[in-house]
């Protein structure tokens, strides 16, 4: 008996596996005459998952014919967290599932012969001209300074690259990263050095020199016009003048005009010049009128003169204790300690903001202005509007505290008018 039950068992176990092949098949759904297989659910069940943007949704399954049948998922996010939206004027980010308006608020300004730009909180640059509505450059980001010349709009970005609008290179790729620009171009480097950019030849080929002559600069100011030149050496546009103010106060000047006058013989320097009369400055501007030049002083007062100064240093005593002070195109304005607007010079296109048109004596404060932060005006001249010949730019824009830009003067999308009093720029700072 031991031995028939040693011998059968195997034999069991082998037709049980056999039995067992033949009652199901492949599918579950039984084959060979077997048995359905057990119902996957309960008829009318219920059970949750996790779905939706970032998998904060409920996605509710229920039992329909002995079958899991998924209902729709009940997400409460409208964006994947962390994603950038940047189709809109002020960029959007995702939060918690929730879009949040990225600040784009206008933090700091900068004014050219044809269009003046604003660079934003979000780190874009809004730019307005003939069309009056501002509109971004595109592709631009991680901005923290513009700076509008005669030419291309050019901007300082947060890792110290400098790139114009429409040119590929990176104008301080070889020199450290920068840490400011001018109008003109020229560049603030992280080691103190200054680099002018110009463009030479038919083809407007970019070339880049060194500034010789500087003692710890720490600021530059320069006229808005392009250094560019033919290869014969005829100018196309009349070279710029820039200004740089040295850590104790000094300031130094230099031309372009050697930059862009060589035709292919470019200059691998320029040189600065001081300007002894000088002295305690700690903001200037330059242009205008045959290279004037103003000053503010350590003291809050304000002081005129020419490059090389021709005549004595002339201070404005009519005007308050400032700290910004701006040249236009044959005007100047200066920025008070309390945040007003003061003006003076010609006023053929309301550029002093008084109102009107007529010559005006002495330096008025702007008309209903106040509040201010920044102010920038263009010394430079062009072809403005699309009008023949040369039209000198003659607007002066603000910046307020509260993130309003305001701008008076021939106002580039005004063309053919004047606006001799201040007028708001729709740069939207919110949605």
């Amino acid at each position: 008996m031991r031995t028939h039950a040693i011998v059968l068992g195997p034999m069991v176990l082998l037709a049980g596996l056999a039995f067992a092949a033949c009652g199901e098949s492949s599918d579950g759904t039984g084959g060979g005459g077997g048995e359905a297989r057990e119902p996957a659910c309960v008829e009318g069940a219920t059970r949750e998952a996790a779905c939706g943007l970032n998998d904060r949704g409920t996605l509710e399954e229920r039992c329909v014919d002995d079958a899991w049948e998924a209902l729709a998922c009940e997400d409460p996010d409208e964006c994947v967290d962390d994603v950038v939206d940047r189709t809109e004027f002020c960029d959007r980010r995702c939060e918690a599932g929730a879009w949040v308006d990225v600040p784009c608020a206008p933090v700091q300004l900068s004014v050219g012969t044809e269009q003046a730009c604003a660079v934003l909180s979000s780190g874009r640059v809004a730019c307005w001209g003939e069309d009056v509505t501002p509109t971004l450059l595109e592709n631009v980001h991680d901005v923290v300074q513009v700076a509008v010349t005669g030419g291309p709009v050019c901007t300082l970005h947060a890792d110290g690259a400098v790139r114009c609008v429409g040119e590929d290179w990176d104008k301080c790729a070889s020199h450290g990263g920068c840490t400011e620009i001018s109008k003109g171009l020229c560049m603030l480097t992280e080691d103190r050095e200054v680099w002018c950019t110009g463009w030479v030849g038919w083809d407007a080929r970019p070339v880049v020199a060194r500034v010789r002559g500087l003692h710890g600069p720490i600021a530059l100011r320069s006229e808005g016009k392009v250094t560019l030149s033919s290869v014969g050496g005829t100018k196309l546009e009349e070279a710029g003048r820039s200004c740089a103010i040295e850590s104790g106060g000094g300031v130094h000047c230099w031309s372009h005009r050697a930059l862009g006058g060589g035709g292919w013989g470019v200059p691998a320097y320029l040189d600065a010049e001081e300007v002894p009369e000088l002295d305690g400055v700690i903001d200037l501007d330059v242009g205008g009128d045959a290279g004037s030049i103003c000053a503010v002083l350590d003291s809050g007062g304000v002081v005129c003169t020419r490059i090389p100064p021709d005549e004595a240093i002339a201070p404005r005593d009519d005007l308050p204790t400032s700290h910004r002070v701006r040249r236009g195109h044959y005007h100047s304005c200066a920025l008070s300690l309390s945040g007003e607007v003061w003006c003076w010079g010609d006023n053929s296109a309301g550029q002093l903001g008084q109102g009107h048109t007529d010559p005006v004596g002495g330096a008025p404060r702007v008309v209903g202005l106040d509040q201010v932060v920044e102010i920038d005006a263009d010394a430079s001249s062009g072809a403005l509007c699309g009008f023949p010949g040369t039209i000198e730019s003659k607007t002066t824009c603000a910046l307020r505290e509260n993130g309003e830009v305001w701008c008076w003067g021939n106002n580039f999308g005004v063309c053919g008018t004047t606006s001799p009093l201040p007028v708001r720029v729709p740069l939207r700072g919110g949605r």
